[in-house]
């Protein structure tokens, strides 16, 4: 796999410098600074501070994964912390798709978006963000969606989960993405609360171009809860054709069907994700 090999020889320090500033600030308030980006990331603050360092893996492996004018996919793009920072990481040349459905979270992405380009021109060093205010899934239906109130970042098509209460349900439109997308994106960054799999299903076309990686969050507590065997996703990536590797320490753990049995029951004491990057 061809990976930026730049950024595996990073020193604890450069990762600190890199990517713990805007966790800080998120300790601190609601504005925090990505990449050079400025953002803000609503709600408590356990809740911003779940925000800025939950995606701490994300942005490492895109960092990784993508060069300067790929294209990137964000499933699950909530307010676009992912997605600017991948704008960022793909530069002018690039492109990138951010796909979610509700409208809470749809509103201060926009905002984040209209923060770190208004009256740049060309000039911000972004890639053109097109958003999708879609739900990813299967089949083109329309869903109930389950919102949480301020832990926005778990909105779901579930109505259980360990980490909030529902506060409201809305329905939304739901898409494949082999619809939603043109062309053979780079990377596809999935974070659905449980329903990979269902994304997964409706990107054939995608999963079947060589050179397309994937960032998935494999929790298998969701992945139960949303009826699926806590580690079908892993073997249904493997089963594509994909090898798959996870942070550990300052490099990549490449994980076989062995290792991901052997994850496993951790995952679930601890009741937490792991970001696979899927890669041929």
């Amino acid at each position: 796999m061809d990976l930026a090999a730049d950024r595996l020889t990073e020193t604890p320090w450069h990762l600190l410098c890199r990517y713990a500033r805007p966790v800080a600030q998120a300790a601190l308030g609601d504005r925090v600074t990505l990449a050079g980006l400025r953002l803000h990331v609503p709600g408590p603050r356990l809740i911003r501070l779940s925000v800025a360092a939950g995606n701490v893996r994300f942005q490492r492996l895109c960092d990784l994964a993508v060069q300067p004018g790929a294209t990137v996919v964000d499933v699950g793009a909530n307010i676009g912390y992912n997605t600017l920072y991948a704008a960022r990481r793909v530069g002018r040349q690039g492109r990138v798709y951010a796909v979610e459905p509700a409208q809470d979270n749809l509103a201060v992405l926009y905002a984040n978006l209209l923060a770190n380009t208004a009256g740049q021109g060309l000039d911000n060093g972004l890639a053109d963000v097109v958003v999708l205010p879609f739900a990813a899934g299967r089949t083109h239906e329309v869903r109930d969606f389950y919102l949480r109130g301020d832990t926005s970042a778990v909105n779901s098509f579930y109505p259980e989960s360990f980490y909030a209460e529902v506060t409201a349900a809305i329905q939304v439109a739901v898409a494949p993405l082999d619809d939603l997308i043109p062309g053979r994106p780079d990377l596809v960054k999935i974070d659905v609360e449980g329903a990979e799999l269902e994304v997964l299903g409706g990107m054939e076309r995608i999963l079947q171009a060589p050179q397309v990686r994937l960032v998935v969050e494999w929790h298998p507590l969701l992945q139960e809860s949303a009826g699926h065997a806590p580690d079908a996703l892993p073997h249904e990536l493997l089963g594509w054709g994909f090898r798959l590797y996870r942070l550990r320490g300052l490099g990549l753990q490449q994980l076989e069907a062995d290792d991901i049995t052997a994850l496993l029951p951790s995952l679930r004491r601890a009741k937490r994700p792991e970001d696979l990057l899927a890669a041929r």
